[in-house]
């Protein structure tokens, strides 16, 4: 039980220092920034990108990508 009670201190720890956010949503901001990238510099197809930044499932990416787009203030 310390373990846990540690592990959940860090995720405190961590949305101090990454302003408010959790650790999931930074990586997440994190892959989809890279994604971008990706697809404004290169010809990778997008099973291609979804590979290089973590997802193993093209479609898990295509939904995060989609979602994390909508949700942004343009």
């Amino acid at each position: 039980m310390p373990h846990l009670q540690k592990t959940a201190g860090l995720a405190d720890v961590f949305s101090e220092v990454t302003y408010k956010t959790t650790p999931f949503e930074f990586l997440t901001s994190v892959r989809i920034e890279k994604a971008k990238s990706l697809l404004e510099q290169t010809d990778l197809p997008i099973y291609d990108v979804s590979i290089e930044v973590g997802y193993t499932f093209p479609g898990n990416f295509i939904k995060r990508f989609n979602s994390t787009l909508s949700n942004l203030d343009l």
